[in-house]
């Protein structure tokens, strides 16, 4: 890649990431959103204006494990977690139901209520969800870091593209984007009409295989007729064999 490009690159990246950090900036101004960081903060021991220093930080997060792990040991929640799957096992709940369950006994364990609260928030104040890293650590650090870059993420696998589009896409991401998608595109299998001349092959093939096809009447059908009647084309004598032919070579041309 040519050293304008690159340049020209980095500087699209530096301005989406300067636009959702300074989107977050503004949110942080507002009183509601205030408020809210506040409580979380005050619910989980995290300071007023969140810790200072990393190592601060991490001990918290050890101290979150060690609770999970203390919840999650107790005889309490345990019989719980049992009862739900009993329930279920037996049918007493719909599965709907035991999700609802699960999900609120789950939602006691700290971490688990932690992300639950930042996912929350990024619903009520509008944000994207890529917003969610840079969320945690405001609330952690009190710091605006790890502004996304982009507004999109995908994922490639062997036979698929997933695509995840957090916000409304500028025409240079969507751009972007559709350069990626062209790429995996052509990776993928080609699925293509069947020919009307297939499609013929393929009906002759099925009344070669069916009885009743050739029975018409008290006269018996011959494959010649079939053929006849079936396939496309001027010869008439050799196209039903040579049908049969050209249907094994398209079947390895398109299934392999």
């Amino acid at each position: 890649m040519k050293q304008k490009s690159i340049k020209k690159l980095s500087a699209k990246k530096e301005f989406q990431l300067n636009k959702n950090r300074t989107h977050f900036e503004f949110l942080t101004t507002y009183s509601p959103f205030y408020q809210k960081i506040r409580e979380v903060r005050k619910k989980f021991n995290i300071p007023n204006f969140g810790f200072i220093k990393g190592e601060e930080v991490k001990k918290w997060q050890y101290e979150q494990y060690d609770n999970n792990d203390l919840i999650t040991n107790s005889a309490e929640f345990k019989e719980k977690e049992e009862e739900i799957k009993n329930n279920f096992k037996l049918e007493k709940i719909s599965k709907k139901i035991a999700e609802e369950q699960w999900s609120a006994l789950y939602d006691k364990l700290p971490l688990d209520n932690f992300t639950n609260i930042c996912r929350e928030i990024i619903q009520d104040f509008r944000l994207p969800i890529n917003y969610e890293m840079m969320l945690r650590m405001y609330i952690l650090r009190g710091e605006i870091k790890q502004a996304p870059a982009i507004n999109y993420g995908f994922m490639p696998e062997k036979d698929k593209l997933v695509i995840n589009i957090y916000s409304k896409l500028t025409k240079e991401e969507m751009n972007d984007l559709l350069k990626t998608i062209r790429i995996f595109n052509k990776k993928l299998p080609h699925i293509t009409m069947i020919p009307k001349n297939t499609k013929g092959q393929l009906d002759f093939k099925s009344a070669l295989y069916t009885p009743t096809y050739y029975q018409k009447g008290d006269k018996k059908v011959t494959k010649k007729e079939l053929a006849q009647a079936y396939i496309r084309g001027k010869n008439k004598k050799k196209k039903g064999y040579e049908a049969l032919r050209q249907l094994d070579k398209k079947y390895i041309k398109r299934f392999g």
